[in-house]
């Protein structure tokens, strides 16, 4: 058994013969992010996991437990959503008052 998840995605990785490097170019990252992941320095989480799951041919019910331990979206992603949100919000806002003052 595996003890984090990182070790299970080094191990995973190892297995198809892929560098850090290799598996970073297929999905987006540095060779650094996959190594912070594989290592425990970057926290994982679904959406930055799902494309490396992916791109190692990974079953999704082998990864299963380990994404269901994992949050849902990145803190940058959060950050995005809520801003995105709230500019809706204020633009919202905006248009209502406009209406109501015609």
């Amino acid at each position: 058994m595996y003890l984090t998840f990182g070790e299970w995605l080094q191990e995973k990785r190892k297995a198809t013969g892929m560098t850090q490097t290799e598996l970073g170019e297929r999905v987006g990252m540095s060779k650094m992010q996959v190594g912070r992941l594989e290592s425990g320095l970057q926290k994982a989480t679904a959406d930055r996991v799902r494309p490396l799951i992916e791109a190692l041919n990974i079953d999704e019910a082998e990864a299963a437990p380990w994404l269901e331990r994992m949050p849902a979206l990145s803190p940058k992603a959060v950050t995005s959503a809520s801003k995105a949100s709230l500019e809706s919000k204020a633009s919202l806002n905006a248009h209502r008052k406009m209406v109501q003052t015609r």
